[in-house]
């Protein structure tokens, strides 16, 4: 081979070679754009929670969440203001997120209009001290048990049956104006005074429900914030001796010998929900999901909310003229 053929070849072979470094380059700069768009952008997002999940998030990755507890019906009032900055995400109960939207249109502001998403459901239950669960079956024999205990909130278990031993009989739940779970459980409470679940407004006015709700405003007790009315029960039966529970609970309890679970009929549900402000909250659906499965939650049967936000803007308005 010459010398002029070799220099020919050779510079060949560097034209190759180079352009193989060259696609190799490129193809890593292509890899790394798109891994960059693939990752998250590294924000955090902001998620307030219901006191109710206040042990499923403190789970979640504080790298990437920030997160604020705090009873839903404070959430509720302040995004329901004028000038009101919503968080990424609002994990509560169904249907407080609808009841933003609710007042914010009583009071001509625009709707926040977030997306929700029903992530998990669980039981509503009441539990009675073992001691009085013999008494209550007989004394609310064939009758709604909120419909009866509502109606012998304070008074003597004597008023249920004649040979009770004494005592007031002590309904617990949270404040229905404060928290989620109050509030479904005041639901489930009227609900049980009219045998119907779907809460309709006008039977309000209704001259025995009146007189029902006196007694249930008189002699219901509202447990302390941050406890829950059977952790109450279970320590003080002196001041709860039936409390608004949920299957979860109750199942979850070491000290389940000493009450007895009542099921609700009708009930209804206790959905947990995500509503979603901005496109970041939706990162939290995922991992509040695994973790309240894990805590006991059943799937939510449907994804979307169910119950009548401006019922229950009612229902809240209710509790509160009546105490």
């Amino acid at each position: 081979m010459t010398v002029k053929r070799l220099l020919a070849f050779l510079g060949a072979v560097a034209l190759i070679v180079g352009a193989v470094f060259l696609r190799d380059a490129l193809d890593n700069r292509s890899s790394d754009a798109t891994d960059t768009t693939n990752k998250p952008a590294g924000r955090t997002v902001t998620v307030v929670c219901s006191t109710e999940f206040r042990a499923f998030c403190d789970q979640l990755d504080t790298k990437k969440f920030i997160v604020t507890v705090e009873p839903a019906g404070a959430t509720l009032d302040r995004l329901s203001a004028s000038g009101a900055v919503a968080p990424d995400a609002w994990i509560t109960l169904d249907p407080f997120p609808g009841m933003t939207d609710v007042l914010r249109n009583v009071d001509t502001l625009a709707p926040l209009s977030p997306d929700v998403v029903a992530v998990a459901a669980d039981v509503p239950e009441l539990a009675v001290t073992a001691t009085r669960s013999d008494t209550l079956a007989l004394g609310c024999s064939g009758r709604s048990v909120w419909n009866c205990i509502g109606g012998a909130a304070g008074l003597q278990w004597s008023t249920l049956s004649a040979d009770a031993t004494s005592g007031p009989v002590l309904p617990g739940i949270t404040d229905p104006a404060t928290e989620a779970f109050g509030l479904v459980s005041f639901a489930n409470a009227v609900g049980g005074y009219f045998s119907n679940p779907a809460l309709d407004t006008s039977s309000w006015t209704d001259a025995g429900f009146r007189a029902w709700m006196r007694t249930v405003s008189a002699g219901v007790r509202v447990t302390v914030p941050g406890t829950t009315p059977l952790d109450t029960m279970l320590v003080r039966k002196t001041e709860v001796n039936i409390a608004a529970t949920t299957k979860t609970q109750t199942d979850a309890s070491t000290r389940s010998n000493e009450f007895t679970v009542v099921p609700l009929d009708p009930a209804i549900p206790v959905v947990a929900v995500v509503a979603t402000f901005a496109d970041g909250g939706n990162d939290v659906v995922g991992p509040i999901t695994s973790l309240l499965r894990a805590g006991g939650w059943s799937a939510a049967s449907d994804p979307k909310p169910q119950l009548p936000a401006g019922t229950f803007v009612a229902l809240r308005r209710l509790w509160e003229e009546s105490n």
